[in-house]
């Protein structure tokens, strides 16, 4: 796929909507795509997080371990949505886990270079960071909710 090719695909991706096109070149020129299987673990709480990936197709569930117990499903995306805004903030570790329910489509984005192109491109690095608080503080809100009232998260 070409380099414009693919950043008109991120540019229909609701999280890269309206970004502007050279914003949108320059991360079609780091990204790639990718698959899961259902039951694949995308990336495990705790450890280094140095990506984010668009879901095209698919759905992934967002979990967090409890004490060593059961792990507790806080939110379920798919298609039109993404997961990974760890890459962003210090420590740079994951704070949930992420797992495909289903075959999952994506497109990975190295985080690490981002960071760096946020810190170089004040202006990039602005719209990214507007962008991934957005989600940021909508899995809070999900999270909070589900601590409020227990229920089972359906992949569905």
């Amino acid at each position: 796929m070409t380099l414009e090719r693919l950043a008109r695909r991120l540019e229909s991706h609701a999280l890269l909507q309206g970004l502007q096109p050279k914003f949108l070149r320059t991360l079609a020129g780091y990204s790639t795509g990718t698959e899961f299987k259902p039951g694949q673990w995308i990336f495990l709480e705790g450890e280094p997080a140095d990506c984010f990936y668009l879901i095209l197709d698919g759905k992934v569930i967002l979990e967090t371990g409890r004490d060593g117990g059961e792990a507790l499903a806080l939110d379920c995306v798919g298609a039109g949505q993404f997961i990974g805004w760890s890459w962003l903030l210090p420590p740079y570790h994951w704070h949930f886990s992420a797992r495909a329910v289903e075959a999952t489509k994506a497109v990975f984005f190295y985080g690490t270079w981002l960071r760096k192109q946020c810190e170089e491109d004040p202006e990039f690095g602005f719209e990214m960071v507007k962008r991934m608080a957005a989600v940021v503080v909508r899995r809070l809100e999900t999270t909070q909710r589900y601590i409020r009232h227990p229920a089972p998260l359906s992949p569905e």
